[in-house]
């Protein structure tokens, strides 16, 4: 229901961005089967590499179709890269090491500045390549135990990573609502109003993304505990979801 239409150009208005949800829900389907399988790290690798061949050779022969939508819109490939660094990790893989390198962490922090600063420097299917790798990269080293080149383990980081989801979800509707409304018109200055208009949408943004999670995510976040396959025997569902509720 979002990236569907999303890939045929009919999506429902303020709800492209869900896209990428679909997507991830959609690897959820065959990825626990495909964890089944014997050599799953080759199985993983070949998949990333067959995946990106795919996509560099569909928007070279097809540029600008719904074919190309599609391989572009279908990231598995992405989240195959994080599954892999999952399996590296838990080997103590040198190549884990070599990602918590100062070298890989600044090349991996210029890239999200360069994306944020929107300039636009190689193709787009490249820049998807580029920010998967150092998306991984900066992940890895936020988990580890090795000094990091930015520490985002802090309360506000905690803080909006733990309402990210809602934030993500209701962001582009209250951007549509606002531009909609006439409530920001007698603010005659264009630079304070873009200024009042970014600080009202990302204070409303966070204010509903913790009031959906609170009222609505957390009770399916409590599941969680029903479903899982390993218990330990001191361990009841109830300290179960507490702990996760910590992680998150």
């Amino acid at each position: 229901m979002a990236n569907i239409p999303f890939i045929f150009k009919f999506v429902l208005p303020v709800t492209a961005h869900l896209w990428s949800i679909a997507v991830e829900e959609q690897f959820y389907l065959f990825w626990p089967h495909l964890f089944k399988l014997k050599n799953i790290k080759k199985i993983i690798i070949w998949s990333i590499i067959l995946l990106a061949v795919i996509r560099l050779g569909v928007w070279t022969a097809y540029p600008h179709t719904k074919l190309s939508s599609f391989v572009t819109v279908n990231r598995f490939d992405c989240m195959l890269f994080g599954a892999l660094l999952a399996f590296l990790l838990n080997e103590r893989s040198d190549i884990i090491n070599r990602l918590n390198s100062k070298f890989f962490q600044i090349a991996s922090w210029a890239i999200f500045l360069i994306l944020f600063l929107n300039i636009s420097v190689v193709n787009a299917i490249i820049t998807m390549f580029t920010v998967t790798a150092a998306t991984g990269a900066i992940i890895i080293n936020q988990i580890g135990n090795k000094p990091k080149l930015i520490n985002l383990e802090n309360p506000v980081c905690n803080f909006l990573g733990k309402y990210s989801y809602g934030i993500y979800v209701y962001h582009p509707l209250l951007i549509f609502l606002a531009y909609k409304s006439q409530l920001f018109e007698y603010i005659r200055n264009p630079y304070l109003k873009v200024a009042v208009i970014y600080i009202v949408i990302i204070v409303l943004t966070i204010s509903i993304a913790y009031l959906s999670y609170q009222l609505l995510e957390k009770k399916f976040l409590n599941f969680k505990g029903r479903y899982s396959v390993v218990h330990s025997t001191n361990t009841n569902v109830k300290s179960f979801n507490s702990g996760i509720e910590k992680v998150l």
